[in-house]
């Protein structure tokens, strides 16, 4: 039996030290489960709309070039609007996962991501707030997982939702991080 972890890229949120201390805990209880393999991009703060747009989109296209076959993104909060971006500019990620995304709920990956998953809550209280920041560009995709049948469109079979832990960001706890880090294998399994 082949056990060749993939590689991981770990993208952080917006947040307290940039959100960089959370996914380190999550990245320690992944190193626990024989995922060290771990790419953990850095792009600091992002404030305003127009500038999480343009830091996202910069990001995602520089960082796809780096991306190989086998690697799967996670991105948290706004990592995962990166993670989103990245998937339109690499042909060779066929996996996402994104925990507590900060993207509107109807947003997909590119045609060439074969499966994503939606780790969210309903206690997503950072998600549910953007909406009320007029200079926000966050949707509420990590409270509500994802949902394109708003519109009368149709669901994605490429996705699975992952109702998970309570509030936006509970794997800084390293008990939680345990919780998640098993999920997220049992996801790439």
């Amino acid at each position: 039996m082949n056990d060749k972890r993939p590689r991981l890229w770990l993208i952080h949120g917006w947040g307290p030290g940039g959100g960089q201390e959370a996914v380190m805990v999550l990245a320690a209880s992944l190193g626990k489960l024989g995922y060290h393999d771990i790419v953990m991009p850095r792009y600091g703060k992002v404030w305003g709309k127009s500038r999480t747009e343009h830091v996202s989109r910069q990001k995602g296209k520089a960082w796809a070039a780096l991306t190989q076959p086998g690697d799967v993104l996670i991105g948290h909060s706004n990592g995962g609007r990166i993670a989103w971006e990245m998937s339109y500019n690499s042909e060779v990620v066929k996996r996402i996962i994104l925990l507590h995304p900060a993207l509107d709920h109807y947003l997909v990956p590119h045609r060439s991501v074969e499966k994503f998953w939606v780790f969210y809550n309903q206690w997503d209280k950072a998600t549910r707030m953007a909406r009320f920041i007029p200079w926000s560009d966050w949707g509420d995709m990590g409270r509500v997982g994802y949902d394109h049948n708003d519109d009368g469109l149709w669901n994605d079979p490429r996705y699975c939702g992952v109702d998970i832990g309570r509030g936006h960001t509970p794997f800084i706890d390293p008990v939680e991080a345990d919780t998640y880090a098993m999920t997220i294998a049992a996801c790439l399994h």
